[in-house]
């Protein structure tokens, strides 16, 4: 976490854009609540930190990847131009770039990094090396893919006048551009390395100029980041290390958590209430509403899905006030690709317009049933769903199971390891496919740029409209908010009636730490707070 030698942006402030402030409270279970910002208490340095995952990341680079294996074990090595105030998720503060100024017209940004800056290896950080992993992802090299490279589109081109400086400029005035690049992906990676080494290498190396250095990585055991001690900000980070451990079972890593062993932990309301008193006097609950969400991915390049009649079938048939109730114990909001909590969701009256939607599930399912038979699907047919190998994603897939059942459509199962999940569903090689979905950012560019439009490389549907694609980028040069909610609504819309994913929107989470787990505060998506920089141990 960033320190306070720079000023912190509010995220309203940048080309006159306005984000409706996140729904993140901080509520404690201790007799004394730990405060929101800097523990009152002096830092001091030392200590592991120590989390877990439930499998191993597909691979260490942040431009490719989109699940928190990857971001909990690699984004404390490296730094962003900017990043999302670890302490106020409402805003932006800088990282790298120590200011920006942003041309009259709103087209061009000039970022002024950070001087002395090095990487791991002792190569100086430049405006090279920005330049060179801004491109990387708008642009990637054969062999790697970008999820985010959709929310670049609107970039004409990067240049690096000097070390110090880094110039975007854009086709058209973009208000998202400062907020999709604090997303926590947004690494800044060492030009040299990778010229020598190839752009594969930091698929298995970890090599930025972050708080933390790698240290070890045990496949199917732990991934250990240890304190850079040459670090460019002067006494940070405060831990010695963060050790994540790989736990494919939640119930053993519950009981790590509850022994000591794990520091922070994400409980469900069933865990919260099962605490005990010998537990609730010793650590801090927060909670947050997630911008992520689940889903069931309809494959359109493979029979009978490419039918829209079938999709649409699909959608009407899963009940998504069940899967509230069953997957997030009736916490949360329904809605759809974009956040409900948020400043750009479809209104619930809305919402009741579109298939799968509406208040009568009864009715739908006889929808569903009649849409199967005109696509020449009387009886149903029998298909396959794919999903990832964790108990959030199994969960998911269980459920669509019961649900599709109802109106004949019979779901053999296909339950895969990270890696080779991964691989099916971005190569198209599924027919129906379960997924929990990190969504970063509570903005259009970054949601539709990774999710809907055609080519996307998390859109695994293979979805693709020519109308939602003219509409996407119509909306993201729109600087009135209000006329720009209108045109992202409107794809939410057509989205959701043609039916490439079912939503089944995400619920409320809850990291809790430790007490001696200072100056940590949850975000609605804790991919872009996992620097731990300014985080410490009182003990």
């Amino acid at each position: 976490m960033q320190n306070g030698r720079y000023g912190t942006i509010l995220i309203s402030g940048v080309v006159g854009f306005a984000l409706l402030a996140l729904s993140c409270a901080s509520t404690s279970v201790t007799p004394e609540k730990q405060p929101a910002g800097p523990a009152a208490d002096q830092p001091r340095q030392g200590g592991i930190l120590t989390q877990y995952f439930g499998g191993d990341p597909p691979s260490f680079d942040l431009h490719q990847e989109s699940t928190s294996a990857a971001n909990l074990s690699a984004s404390p090595a490296y730094n962003q131009l900017v990043i999302y105030d670890p302490l106020e998720p409402t805003k932006v503060k800088p990282d790298l770039a120590t200011s920006w100024q942003v041309s009259p017209d709103g087209k061009t940004y000039t970022f002024q990094l950070a001087k002395d800056v090095k990487f791991h290896n002792g190569n100086a950080l430049t405006a090279a090396d920005a330049k060179f992993s801004l491109e990387r992802v708008m642009s990637p090299p054969k062999g790697i893919r970008s999820p985010r490279q959709g929310a670049y589109s609107i970039v004409e081109r990067v240049e690096a006048p000097d070390d110090a400086t880094l110039r975007v400029v854009l086709k058209q005035p973009a208000p998202s551009l400062i907020m999709n690049l604090a997303v926590g992906y947004m690494a800044v990676y060492d030009k040299e390395f990778a010229e020598t080494k190839g752009q594969n290498a930091f698929e298995k190396e970890v090599m930025g100029s972050g708080p933390f250095r790698f240290k070890e990585y045990i496949r199917g055991v732990s991934m250990e980041v240890e304190r850079n001690k040459e670090y460019w900000v002067k006494d940070r980070p405060y831990l010695d290390g963060i050790k994540i451990f790989i736990i494919p079972d939640r119930n053993t890593a519950l009981a790590a958590f509850r022994s000591g062993q794990l520091h922070i932990f994400s409980l469900t309301a069933d865990d919260l209430k099962n605490l005990g008193p010998d537990l609730t006097s010793k650590v801090t609950v927060q909670e947050t509403m997630s911008y992520g969400h689940r889903g069931v991915d309809i494959n359109v390049r493979k029979k009978p899905f490419d039918d829209p009649r079938v999709r649409q079938a699909v959608s009407l048939a899963i009940d998504r006030n069940a899967a509230l109730k069953v997957l997030y114990l009736g916490e949360g909001k329904i809605g759809g690709y974009m956040p409900p909590h948020g400043q750009w969701g479809v209104s619930p009256e809305e919402l009741a317009k579109i298939p799968g939607y509406g208040p009568n599930k009864a009715s739908e399912i006889e929808q569903a049933k009649q849409l199967l038979s005109e696509a020449g699907f009387p009886s149903g047919f029998q298909t396959t769903i794919t999903t990832r190998k964790l108990t959030s994603y199994e969960d998911v897939m269980v459920f669509a199971v019961d649900q599709l059942a109802k109106v004949g459509i019979k779901a053999q199962t296909k339950i895969l390891e990270t890696t080779q999940a991964y691989d099916a569903m971005s190569q198209g090689d599924f027919e129906l496919g379960t997924w929990v979905y990190g969504v970063q950012t509570d903005d259009p560019d970054g949601i539709f740029g990774e999710h809907i439009i055609c080519g996307a490389v998390r859109n695994y549907s293979g979805f693709c409209d020519k109308e939602v694609d003219a509409l996407f980028n119509k909306q993201s040069q729109t600087l009135n908010v209000e006329e720009r909610k209108k045109l992202v609504q409107e794809i939410e819309r057509k989205a959701l009636t043609l039916g490439g994913r079912v939503i089944l929107r995400g619920g409320i989470g809850r990291p809790t730490l430790w007490n001696e787990v200072k100056n940590f505060k949850a975000h609605p998506d804790g991919d872009n707070n996992s620097k731990f920089q300014d985080v410490w141990m009182s003990k």
